[in-house]
């Protein structure tokens, strides 16, 4: 989805009124084009990220290298 569809969507359909829900839409969209652009499972991605704030022993996820 190109970045000018989903501001559209966000802004039109996707309800966020506020600043913060506009800025974790934002974070999130940029997490789900960031995954397909790296042919990685959002989901997966997602889950083990969640898991690493309930339990910092486990390896942290990354997209970027090096982070």
């Amino acid at each position: 989805m190109p970045i000018r569809t989903a501001v559209v969507n966000r802004e039109v359909w996707g309800g966020n009124r506020t600043s913060a829900g506009a800025k974790a839409q934002g974070v999130l969209m940029s997490v789900f084009e960031t995954c397909r652009r790296q042919a990685l499972s959002v989901v997966d991605h997602l889950s083990q990220t969640l898991r690493w704030f309930g339990n910092r022993l486990l390896p942290r996820p990354a997209l970027l290298p090096g982070r």
